[in-house]
């Protein structure tokens, strides 16, 4: 008895050399024969490549899985500054329409001596606005 490692050798070439006499002999016609005469190597054969693909279709899906976690993990944290910056842009404009509001008022500011009570101002809607943005 021969061993598993020569089989694994010697099988291919017999089936080879036989198909080749077989076509010879027969014509193209013997390959109808060949084929089905190989149909269970073929099944092992499939089977194994439906393995295979069965294997990579999961890892697929296992890939696109995570690229739609990244997405909306993306799509969380976009709504998330979006919402911080809706809430920064009204503290902003805040302080720009105090701003304004003074620059349009200068001489009645400067008339009635309000420059430390408008600073205060400013400073406050300022420091309320740094708070918001180191929080």
């Amino acid at each position: 008895m021969a061993p598993a490692s020569t089989n694994l050798i010697v099988q291919p070439v017999v089936c080879v050399i036989g198909a080749g006499v077989l076509i010879w002999l027969l014509g193209y016609s013997a390959i109808v024969g060949i084929g089905v005469r190989s149909s269970p190597t073929l099944l092992v054969l499939h089977s194994h490549f439906s393995y295979w693909l069965s294997r990579r279709v999961q890892l697929v899906s296992q890939a696109r899985r995570q690229s739609i976690n990244t997405l909306i993990s993306t799509a969380k944290m976009f709504t998330l500054l979006l919402r911080n910056r809706q809430a920064q842009t009204k503290l902003i404009d805040k302080r720009v329409g105090l701003m304004g509001e003074i620059i349009n008022n200068i001489r009645a500011i400067k008339l009635y001596a309000y420059e430390r009570s408008m600073s205060q101002k400013v400073s406050a809607v300022r420091e309320s606005e740094m708070a918001f943005l180191q929080s």
